[in-house]
């Protein structure tokens, strides 16, 4: 895979599931719903997908830990968390996107 593509297409996830679940999601929330009529749960399950979808490539796991503006480990921790608790998605996207979490913090780890 092109790692510049990666690295975009990584950033935009981030800074989506950082507005969806990060500080100012409230805000975020009902101005979707407002302005765009967005469906948060549904935006919210195709972006899981996606990640899951790359999740077996390390360099797409490596560029979302890269990303230094929208990425950290508590953020993913927090969006596993709601997954499990508002059943957003399947059983078995859950445990992938689990699993993707966890080589997530494992590389993180690496890191530092």
């Amino acid at each position: 895979m092109n790692p510049e593509i990666i690295t975009k297409i990584v950033r935009n996830l981030n800074y989506l599931i950082f507005q969806l679940n990060g500080p100012s999601v409230q805000e975020y929330n009902v101005s979707c719903k407002l302005e765009i009529g967005l469906n948060v749960r549904v935006f919210m399950r195709a972006i899981i997908q996606v990640y899951i979808n790359f999740g077996e490539y390390p360099e797409f796991i490596e560029a979302i830990v890269n990303d230094k503006e929208y990425f950290s480990l508590k953020l993913f921790h927090s969006v596993e968390q709601k997954l499990k608790e508002h059943n957003l998605i399947s059983e078995n996207d859950s445990k992938a996107f689990e699993v993707l979490s966890d080589n997530i913090k494992q590389f993180s780890e690496r890191l530092n």
